[in-house]
């Protein structure tokens, strides 16, 4: 038991707002809460993965098919550029950055208090995102793109997901900012 903690009371000393690491054991709730992140952004990944080579495989380049009755469109893309076909000269800095924002997100990670699991699932889809869309501009020069609004920009899943994580991990930053400074 921890010296703070008494029978009383065992859980007197908890760990939710303190950075995870160091001897915590293999078990404990800090350390799933690490590998949270790592199993959203693999799942991320292999979606992204998944769609992609369907895509690559089963539809002719720049060759629409209709869906939900022209709600949505599939049409195979491959875009040089960033998310939503932005900066399509700039391939090998997005590429760099996709580097940078994982790493930082993987070194981030195990300073995210335990409770803040949101944060980790939005941070998680992020990083799954980028290493998606990074592999396809290692492995081909280019990001496959199918999913086509008609009033977007083609995308795919990693920038998705990317998208969602970025939203989901402002609201939850944002809300740890206006809640420590709430006074009680």
């Amino acid at each position: 038991m921890p010296a703070s903690a008494s029978p009383a009371n065992p859980k007197s000393s908890s760990t939710d707002d303190r950075p995870c690491g160091g001897a915590e054991s293999i078990a404990s709730p800090a350390l799933s809460r690490q590998t949270l992140l790592y199993l959203v952004a693999l799942v991320a990944f292999v979606l992204d993965r998944v769609t992609k080579s369907l895509v690559q495989h089963n539809l002719v380049l720049n060759t629409p098919h209709r869906l939900l009755g022209g709600v949505v469109y599939l049409t195979h893309t491959q875009n040089t550029g960033a998310a939503f076909s932005v900066g399509v000269t700039y391939g090998t800095f997005f590429l760099l950055l996709a580097a940078v924002v994982s790493a930082g997100i993987i070194v981030y990670n195990r300073r995210i208090p335990t409770r803040e699991v949101w944060l980790r699932i939005g941070l998680g889809m992020i990083l799954g995102g980028a290493i998606g869309n990074a592999l396809d501009r290692a492995v081909a020069g280019s990001v496959t793109d199918f999913i086509d609004l008609r009033w977007w920009p083609v995308f795919n899943l990693a920038d998705s997901f990317i998208v969602v994580g970025a939203m989901l991990s402002a609201a939850r930053l944002s809300g740890r900012d206006h809640q420590s400074s709430v006074k009680p």
